[in-house]
């Protein structure tokens, strides 16, 4: 199973739209694949976008899973190994996994979701607490940067391909997304400020140029090496630069998403054939 991470550093580049065209693109090519898309950002965009955006009720029905009996989202997950966060659960990942088609059914059937929650900012400072306790004999930051691989590990056998979405960000729950990933996508605009979030992503995720050898311990490079785990390969820098050929941004957003909608796909022709 291949598991992918979407992420910048930098806001604005068109991270979480990219990814819900890559993973429906990809599940309609692929439609005897399963996949698994992760929403770990406390935007929750993509989990609004995959169950129905702005026009089908996404927002009302990321909130109905919110607030359901069992909180179905990464948020919910994380709640649950809050209370004993150096040790997994035993948890069914079935009640944290959404069918997104039951909400959008211009959505393949073959996507599964887990959704993003806004939770995941209440609970950031907690994480990185835990992650930074010192217990004889636990490697606490391990323990919580294993916490999406444990979950993983409940439904390794369900999916054939893992996309996430991650948060604009090098916080601790982003640190649990990338250090998961076989294959990060970074999508950057074509702007000075992209070119050096390219230069910051290199440095934060494998520690390159950092301006003192006293940040070398702390890395998160040096903490997965230490820790004898692979770092995830940076796979496709993609130029996404579909706002500057349309009338306007808000315009540009509005047609990709409107035409998904109505079953006329904007093709990701470049991008999934790379899959």
């Amino acid at each position: 199973m291949v598991k992918y991470v979407f992420w910048n550093n930098k806001g604005g580049t068109g991270k979480t739209s990219l990814a819900f065209q890559v993973i429906c693109e990809y599940a309609f090519k692929h439609n005897n694949h399963q996949i698994l898309a992760i929403d770990i950002c406390p935007q929750a965009n993509l989990s609004e976008l995959m169950l129905g955006g702005l026009h089908k009720g996404g927002s009302d029905n990321l909130l109905k899973i919110q607030g359901g009996s069992v909180r179905s989202t990464i948020g919910g997950y994380f709640q649950l190994r809050l209370p004993s966060p150096y040790s997994p659960p035993k948890i069914n990942a079935d009640d944290f996994i959404t069918t997104p088609c039951l909400f959008n059914q211009n959505i393949p059937k073959n996507i599964k979701l887990l959704c993003g929650d806004p939770l995941l900012e209440l609970q950031a400072n907690a994480i990185s607490t835990l992650a930074n306790n010192q217990i004889p004999g636990t490697d606490t930051w391990v323990a919580i940067i294993d916490w999406l691989k444990d979950f993983v590990l409940n439904v390794d056998d369900s999916f054939d391909v893992i996309f996430i979405d991650a948060n604009p960000s090098f916080s601790m729950y982003t640190q649990i997304a990338i250090s998961i990933a076989d294959r990060i996508i970074l999508p950057v605009m074509a702007d000075d400020s992209s070119r050096r979030a390219i230069q910051n992503a290199f440095s934060l995720i494998y520690g390159l140029k950092l301006p003192s050898d006293i940040y070398t311990k702390y890395a998160f490079a040096e903490k997965l090496k230490s820790a004898k785990r692979t770092l995830p390969q940076v796979n496709l820098i993609i130029k996404n630069r579909i706002t500057q050929y349309m009338l306007s941004p808000a315009s540009a957003y509005a047609t990709v998403f409107v035409n998904f909608q109505n079953n006329n796909y904007s093709k990701s022709q470049n991008i999934t054939n790379e899959y």
